[in-house]
């Protein structure tokens, strides 16, 4: 099968490029195929063969025709346009546009179009033809969709977390918020290991954070966290080492991480929260978890969607592809 990158697959790279991140989930709606609706809705601008055939280029004594376009564009194309022109269809009912929606995609505009300029010295609108838009409100209408694609994914995500999950999460994964600092030595190599060693056989010895901030002060960098939560953004190897710490206490090892290493200081906690009053944020972190281990599970979500729409491609070869596209995102993992 042919494939020809769509505009999910350009602003893909759009990510990748520019942000650096795998991501997910970055829907744009497809290439224009206003051509072959013109082709098929408007016959009485095409010349006709004997046989019916609407002719749409005539070579010396050869045609190409609008049956040849179809099947090719079809081909080419495989079933990325029509579903992303049936996932508008759906979504734009769903979520109907409101100013939250306006405000965002907007951001998200300019917020790309400001990257390409920043990086590739592009101006908007050698970004906007470079990824084959024609215009702003093209785009962000694209983005529109991305947003609507995201927040399905959000709900079915969430869908998927039982009340046994949840409580399983409250009970081994929840904590009362923690007071936090840390100092950090930028660099993994042995001259930032043998710094950061330093440092804590100093704090051993009973010198003081400020003493240590003010000896070191341009060779470290030291930030006040205030207090922090079970679901704070933090990476997954600053709160696992936080949570086994007592009050008033460091990190006898240091952490390491893609920066260098962190001493990581405890200095006080709160009590555990009750489930009742944080029930949605350990949802919103769980359905977060599954989106993290499924690359699939947004095809899936919406799969599903189209399914409970009761969406029918009557195209029999189209039907066929979609199949396939079913077959490949939701195929039980080895």
């Amino acid at each position: 099968m042919k494939t020809k990158k769509t505009k999910l697959e350009i602003k893909n790279i759009i990510k990748n490029d520019l942000l650096n991140k795998t991501t997910v989930a970055a829907f744009i709606i497809g290439l224009s195929i206003g051509l072959l609706i013109m082709v098929l809705f408007m016959p009485d601008r095409i010349a006709t063969l004997e046989n019916g055939e609407e002719v749409i280029v005539s070579i010396s004594d050869k045609n190409i025709t609008a049956n040849d376009l179809y099947n090719d564009m079809k081909e080419y194309y495989s079933v990325n346009v029509l579903l992303e022109r049936i996932d508008k269809m759906l979504l734009e009912e769903k979520y109907p546009e409101d100013n939250d929606m306006k405000t965002e995609v907007n951001k998200m505009a300019d917020y790309y179009i400001s990257m390409a300029e920043t990086y590739y010295g592009y101006s908007e609108d050698q970004f906007l033809e470079s990824n084959e838009f024609k215009n702003r409100d093209e785009f962000i209408e694209a983005l529109k969709l991305e947003y609507r694609r995201n927040k399905w994914f959000d709900e079915y995500a969430k869908s998927l977390i039982t009340d046994k999950d949840i409580n399983l999460y409250y009970e081994n994964n929840v904590y009362g918020d923690i007071k936090t600092k840390y100092i950090s030595v930028a660099g993994t190599d042995d001259n930032a290991k043998s710094l950061v060693e330093r440092i804590i056989n100093r704090l051993n010895n009973g010198e003081t954070y400020e003493a240590i901030v003010d000896h070191y002060k341009d060779r470290i960098t030291t930030k006040d966290l205030d207090y922090v939560s079970f679901d704070s953004d933090l990476d997954k190897s600053y709160l696992d080492a936080l949570k086994k710490l007592n009050n008033n206490s460091y990190t006898k090892e240091a952490i390491q991480d893609s920066n260098g290493y962190k001493i990581i200081f405890k200095e006080s906690s709160k009590d555990k929260d009750s489930l009742e009053n944080i029930k949605d944020r350990i949802i919103k972190v769980l359905a977060n978890e599954k989106k993290d281990n499924d690359s699939t599970l947004l095809y899936k979500a919406l799969i599903d969607m189209r399914k409970d729409a009761k969406v029918e491609i009557k195209d029999t070869s189209l039907a066929k592809e979609y199949d396939k596209y079913i077959k490949m995102y939701t195929a039980k993992n080895d």
